[in-house]
């Protein structure tokens, strides 16, 4: 804030971003067990249950292609939408993996793992298909026991995806997917956004404040297709996560954002990997869901500016949160092998 052109702008932000950082210490603290545990995780896979439906429902024009006319599910925009429902996806297939679950809980998040890819490919989102590519390689490298599905329905989908988008997708919607140009104006967003890191490395230009000073990095060497993006009345955010993460609190405010990542996905790989070494399929598969849906999301933040999504701070909280209960059970199963210890003699 001492170096922010908009402190009122920069206030605003560091109040959308307090709520989201506390909801770390408040799911630490308040998921304590398996049952908590899957009452989150099924809130969640719920939401994109409705979100995919409403999309699948309300598809876009099959002549006119455009941001508004876009599905968008009850998200509100087609690029979240995809985020939001990679992460559905993951967490419906880790439930449905998982041996011990009922009949109809399995019946159920089998159904909507379809239901979100549908919605995803339903969005038009380039960022979310390439997420959901990403998601699926990299599953078949972390998805321990389950990387031989991982790999079919890594086949399933691209071969699904080449066949929707060359044969059965409009001619408006295949050209949006196939052809990028510029991404609606994204590129000179970055450049943007990289001149201000460029300029400002270790402050960076202010919390919050990349759309009020955008401006003034325009006027520079380089030219700008879509200028009008930014002299407006509304001027447009990074649509990079990262990117506006690092230009509006520099390099080491992105590397801080970056080790809650980095870290959080190792807890929730550590705690797949305590369930594993106990054989419980069930706990290790929604695990890896955890941490590929995360993976999804942070890759499909590439291309939309996320930083404040209360979905991806809850998908956060989960991974340390799964870790505390994985070494909760392995303490509490060791000392039932252990036994109680031996009364003092008198």
């Amino acid at each position: 804030l001492l170096w922010a052109t908009s402190v009122g702008t920069g206030v605003t932000s560091l109040s959308r971003y307090a709520p989201n950082i506390l909801l770390l210490p408040i799911a630490y603290t308040a998921i304590r067990n398996r049952r908590d545990l899957m009452l989150v995780v099924g809130a969640i896979v719920f939401g994109a249950i409705v979100a995919a439906a409403f999309g699948i429902l309300s598809p876009p024009p099959p002549n006119v292609i455009e941001e508004s006319s876009r599905a968008t599910g009850t998200v509100g925009d087609p690029n979240e939408l995809a985020a939001f429902l990679l992460v559905g996806l993951a967490l419906a297939a880790g439930v449905a993996l998982g041996k011990g679950r009922s009949p109809l809980l399995k019946i159920v998040a089998t159904v909507t793992v379809p239901l979100c890819a549908a919605g995803i490919f339903l969005s038009l989102s380039r960022g979310g298909l390439v997420a959901f590519g990403v998601m699926l390689i990299v599953g078949t490298f972390f998805a321990g026991r389950w990387r031989l599905v991982l790999t079919v329905m890594l086949v399933v989908v691209v071969a699904g995806g080449v066949l929707y988008f060359t044969e059965l997708a409009s001619l408006p919607a295949r050209e949006h997917v196939t052809q990028a140009g510029g991404g609606t104006g994204r590129s000179d967003i970055w450049k943007l956004g990289l001149r201000m890191v460029r300029a400002h490395p270790i402050t960076g230009v202010g919390v919050g404040n990349f759309p009020i000073v955008s401006p003034d990095y325009a006027l520079r060497p380089g030219a700008l297709v879509r200028a009008d993006l930014i002299f407006s009345s509304a001027p447009k955010i990074t649509h990079n996560t990262y990117l506006e993460v690092a230009s509006e609190t520099g390099i080491p405010g992105f590397l801080l954002f970056m080790a809650i990542l980095l870290s959080c996905l190792g807890c929730a790989l550590k705690a797949a990997r305590l369930w594993a070494r106990r054989s419980q399929p069930n706990m290790e598969a929604l695990a890896r869901a955890v941490f590929l849906g995360l993976v999804g999301m942070l890759t499909a933040d590439f291309f939309i500016s996320e930083m404040y999504s209360k979905l991806l701070w809850v998908m956060l909280a989960l991974c340390p949160v799964l870790l505390a209960i994985a070494r909760a059970e392995r303490d509490e199963e060791e000392l039932a092998e252990v036994g109680p210890a031996p009364s003092p003699v008198a």
